[in-house]
């Protein structure tokens, strides 16, 4: 989904919404870059625990990398990251920050694993107006 600056909150207040509703409810992101600061991360944790959002990593995508962590962005936990072949995955740490997963790896260049996630090529089914 596409959204202008002035829409894009609507779908934020729909999604809080939805979670203080539904607490069972979980949300997973897929291939997410840093979003804010240390802040954020903390206050996104309080709001809603490691056990209900799931920020997905594959291989050597290399959108999580951005911004670079030198700008002080960081990830809000929890990452689930699935190696290049999608064959395994491991939850990590829970510093959103795990040098063992999407963090291994100083400069990813793996286009294909920004699209392809959990076997899903969404570019293909883009192309193919499929999605």
């Amino acid at each position: 989904m596409w959204l202008r600056p002035s829409t894009a909150r609507q779908p934020c207040r729909l999604c809080f919404f939805f979670f203080f509703l539904c607490p069972s409810l979980s949300l997973y992101t897929f291939g997410a870059p840093r979003v804010g600061n240390a802040a954020f991360a903390a206050q996104w944790l309080s709001l809603f625990g490691q056990s209900t959002a799931f920020r997905v990593t594959h291989g050597l995508d290399p959108v999580p990398h951005v911004p670079p962590r030198l700008t002080n962005f960081v990830h809000p936990p929890t990452e689930v990251y699935w190696d290049g072949l999608n064959t395994q995955f491991r939850v990590c740490d829970g510093s959103g920050e795990d040098p063992t997963c999407a963090d291994q790896w100083l400069l990813p260049l793996g286009v294909t694993d920004h699209v392809t996630y959990l076997g899903f090529d969404f570019l293909d089914q883009f192309l193919k107006c499929a999605l």
